[in-house]
């Protein structure tokens, strides 16, 4: 397929059977302009949402646009394609944050986001069981069968457990982010940036019962990793950032 730059105007070929599902960013070979070719022949702005780089691209901390490693600046982690290289440059000259640097969650602004989340908990778990209170008080005055009051004792448990379970794997496999750790403009991230999945967000709570279980001291240790990490985040591979 042909595609033309909309920035100079040079035309190019290009294998369309190359290209990912939802498009690719290319860069024109001549002004290195960045152009999000579909596979319809149809042509984006920078604006448009960006395509998974393959294995020997990487994308721009800066631009975001994809181009080959071999092109590129690299620095930590980051890849800086050439472009943005001496803006790059220019920012760590003037001390300012690296692009895409993480802002780690310290251990008070975390400690806030538990204790919210522990009264919204709770208010849910009381809702559900409060009639089953006034049915063990009705059940007891009434002298019910045994049977009754050892299932509204189960039933109780199930939701005393239930609902903390469903309650963090639900948030943190969808939105990443618990009620609680978003009103502290927090978010639950994988190592690598990555997002994490239902599977590790419900690996993720049971983890933490290791670090209740070290007299908190599981949870103290976020106060002194450089990543902000409690014994939970190692186990499960996550950190928690600012959004």
């Amino acid at each position: 397929m042909q595609i033309e730059c909309p920035s100079c105007g040079a035309r190019g070929g290009f294998d369309e059977s190359r290209l990912p599902p939802g498009g690719a960013f290319v860069r024109c070979p001549r002004c290195r302009h960045r152009i999000l070719v579909e596979r319809e022949g149809a042509l984006a702005g920078p604006s448009a949402a960006p395509f998974l780089p393959g294995a020997d691209q990487a994308a721009c901390s800066l631009c975001r646009g994809i181009s080959p490693r071999q092109e590129m600046f690299r620095s930590g982690e980051q890849w800086v394609c050439a472009p943005c290289k001496p803006d790059f440059v220019q920012m760590l000259r003037q001390g300012l944050p690296r692009p895409g640097a993480r802002r780690f969650g310290g251990f008070w602004i975390r400690f806030a986001a538990k204790f919210l989340d522990g009264l919204i908990q709770s208010m849910a778990t009381g809702v559900i069981l409060l009639p089953l209170m006034f049915w063990v008080g009705f059940s007891a005055a009434t002298k019910a069968e045994p049977d009754n009051l050892i299932l509204i004792t189960v039933v109780q448990f199930a939701v005393q457990l239930g609902i903390p379970i469903l309650y963090t794997v639900f948030f943190l496999g969808k939105y990443q982010s618990t009620p609680g750790k978003m009103a502290c403009g927090l978010t639950v991230i994988r190592s690598d940036g990555g997002r994490i999945t239902y599977g590790r967000a419900f690996g993720r709570y049971f983890s933490e019962i290791l670090s209740s279980l070290t007299l908190m001291i599981g949870y103290l240790m976020a106060a002194f990793d450089e990543e902000k990490r409690a014994l939970h985040d190692r186990v499960a591979d996550t950190r928690v950032v600012f959004r």
